[in-house]
């Protein structure tokens, strides 16, 4: 593996990944999420990246009663799977503008949830059960 990069190397590497995206310079067939159908086939992946363990001290100066994840979603290629140990970083390859815990989501949870269910309608070999979700949600 190379040297760490500095934060200002980082911060130029996602500001040049963001205009690629902007201007459509991407990974092949890889578009923003606000170009994409209702009912396609979507594949989004949950941060399990403990940001704050147990006992920790938040940035609001209480300790954690319990560990916190990143919990964000993100967006990915169908051969990608969910696991304990996925991260937004996984995401370097394909959407390197959000491969960090620290950037924002391209959608609201909500509307995520919305697009995962329909495409389990339209493909349901795509279904997952509750444990993959990591939480517990409305059938």
């Amino acid at each position: 593996m190379g040297e760490p990069i500095s934060v200002e190397e980082r911060t130029l590497e996602q500001e040049l990944a963001k205009r690629n995206m902007e201007n459509g310079i991407g990974p092949k067939d890889w578009k923003p999420a606000k170009f994409l159908l209702f009912g396609a086939k979507e594949n989004w992946l949950q941060c399990r990246a403990v940001l704050y363990y147990e006992g920790e001290l938040c940035p609001d100066g209480r300790k954690a009663k319990q560990d916190i994840i990143c919990g964000k979603w993100r967006r990915a290629p169908s051969s990608q799977v969910q696991n304990d140990s996925w991260d937004c970083s996984c995401a370097v390859v394909w959407d390197p503008v959000h491969a960090d815990c620290a950037v924002p989501q391209e959608m609201e949870t909500e509307d995520i949830l919305k697009l995962l269910k329909a495409s389990e309608m339209v493909f349901p070999e795509c279904k997952l059960s509750k444990e993959d979700w990591g939480f517990e949600r409305d059938e």
